[in-house]
């Protein structure tokens, strides 16, 4: 940077950027003539990075045979990862440059300010006094079409004049040779030709160069690199809300990345029934017999970032696309279903644990007189007594989240509520799917923080409580705008579920252990 600088000042440029597209020809062809196939060198990608990064979005437009020079590299050495990672590194920097600039890509009327909103609106009931105002304004207009039609039944008089005298004529045509060659010869502009009006605004370079970068993601996502997977979801989630500002070039770029992307949300060998929660962990003994048989821990965290990030991509679509998604979404709604409640069964035995030792400790911790060992017996959230769990927070960092918070199945359940109420804002759904993203959001916000929560919404202290509530009030009101009365259902289910829970009592196991010949019970605990 140090010699840019001073090279720029030597000669006479404001700015290192204006030096460099001022001489973008030269520099171009440069790098274009070291991405060689034959002898492909890391430095000059690197080269196209810094540039990209110092001139910004104004540089794109004279990239075009270099992007499809790095297109070449890509498609001939897809099997090095390393490489081919540095090369869309390069092309990332591109989309994220030229996604910053709008002004450089075409937009349609009326998104200049902003991606539109595919939010759902709530529906809105009918009053009487509305349902009675609209029956009088159709009973108004049909007495006027009435009306309008006795009014044609009537006599028209005839015409006064001739018919040729009730429009404006058309100039006589040149009827000699003299007068047609003068006609010719006149200074008088001709008119500019009229173009349809339905005709599609062509694209800017800008434009169809992102859009090229983006078309070449899907065959690169089956590489057997997760992070190069990782990295390419992430161009598709800062790039996709701004080409969706251009409905007829971004819905069928959708139709061509939704079978790749869509396919990243697999269900994880390690994510099986034999995998233990954090909980259990702590209570039971693994047999060193059985080592070999248990899941390799390395694979699952593995692609647990891929799938979080493949699920972000499915929520920027589903935000830019709108409706569009219903189609796609439908027949994928099973499989992200069976990989949700794989990880809510882990995430709800980690957070009934927790929920378990904070209401012993507030026991323990009041004086009480000594009896037999009883069952600790949950207090549920209500108004005066709100425990939130830290795990159970969409934001993995609110709340001062433990360490929990970060397992793999915790960050796989928290990836697929957020989509989950994505899905159900901003995309038509069928009314058996929707209803049940909202018991999966009941179950939640009811362990959460109680399902009274949503009959009283106490006023809460502290920045942290207060912004991890925000999500579940955010959830209540996605829940309200899909089916207001089945929300009222499911937390009146929850809270019932809830109080008969707690009048039965629980049965707990003894553990008979003989010391010194006296046999002494134990109650079994699981913390």
């Amino acid at each position: 940077m140090t010699c840019l600088n001073i090279l720029t000042k030597a000669c006479n440029y404001p700015d290192t950027s204006t030096m460099i597209i001022e001489n973008a020809d030269y520099l171009v062809n440069s790098v274009s003539l070291k991405l060689n196939t034959f002898n492909v060198s890391p430095y000059p990608p690197q080269v196209l990075f810094m540039m990209v990064k110092l001139c910004g979005a104004n540089l794109i437009p004279y990239l075009d045979d270099v992007i499809d020079s790095i297109f070449g590299i890509i498609d001939l050495y897809h099997g090095y990862p390393k490489l081919v990672e540095m090369l869309f590194k390069t092309l990332a920097a591109i989309v994220e440059e030229g996604s910053k600039k709008q002004s450089l890509l075409t937009i349609d009327d009326g998104r200049e300010n902003g991606p539109h909103d595919h939010r759902k609106g709530q529906y809105e009931r009918l009053s009487v006094s509305t349902l009675a105002a609209e029956i009088a304004s159709r009973k108004a207009q049909r007495a006027k079409h009435t009306e309008e039609e006795a009014n044609i039944d009537e006599k028209i008089p005839h015409p006064q004049k001739p018919w040729s005298e009730t429009y404006e004529k058309p100039p006589a045509e040149p009827e000699t040779i003299e007068e047609l060659l003068n006609q010719a010869d006149s200074d008088e502009p001709l008119p500019p030709p009229k173009e349809p009006e339905d005709t599609e605004k062509p694209l800017s370079k800008t434009h169809s160069l992102l859009i090229h970068i983006v078309k070449s993601i899907p065959s690169h996502l089956s590489s057997p690199s997760p992070y190069l997977r990782r990295s390419l979801l992430g161009i598709l989630i800062n790039i996709l809300p701004t080409l969706s500002q251009n409905e007829n070039s971004f819905l069928p770029l959708i139709n061509d990345l939704w079978p790749a992307v869509a396919s990243r949300i697999v269900f994880p060998t390690s994510l099986g029934d034999d995998t233990p929660s954090s909980s259990s962990l702590m209570t039971r003994s693994i047999p060193t017999s059985n080592k070999s048989t248990r899941p390799d821990p390395h694979a699952f965290q593995e692609e647990t970032f891929v799938i979080t990030t493949a699920c972000q991509a499915i929520e920027a679509m589903c935000k830019g696309a709108g409706d569009f998604m219903a189609s796609r979404v439908d027949p994928e709604f099973p499989r992200w279903e069976r990989l949700y409640n794989r990880a809510w069964t882990q995430v709800r035995a980690d957070a009934e644990a927790a929920n378990e030792r904070q209401a012993r400790a507030r026991q323990q911790s009041r004086p009480t007189a000594r009896s037999p060992i009883q069952p600790v017996e949950l207090e549920p959230n209500t108004a005066s007594n709100l425990v939130l769990t830290s795990s159970l927070a969409l934001s993995p960092t609110a709340g001062g989240a433990g360490p929990r918070a970060f397992t793999p199945h915790h960050a796989l359940w928290r990836a697929l509520i957020s989509l989950f109420l994505t899905v159900l804002t901003r995309v038509r759904l069928p009314l058996e799917t929707g209803d049940r993203i909202c018991e999966m959001l009941g179950a939640w916000i009811a362990l959460f923080v109680g399902p009274d929560y949503y009959f009283s919404r106490p006023e809460v202290a502290g920045d942290e409580q207060r912004s991890m509530l925000a999500e579940v009030d955010g959830a209540i009101q996605a829940m309200e705008t899909w089916n207001s009365d089945l929300t009222w259902f499911i937390f009146m289910q929850q809270r019932h579920a809830l109080r008969n829970e707690r009048h039965v009592p629980k049965r707990m196991d003894a553990v008979s252990l003989e010391i010194g010949g006296e046999v002494l019970r134990f109650a079994e605990v699981a913390f």
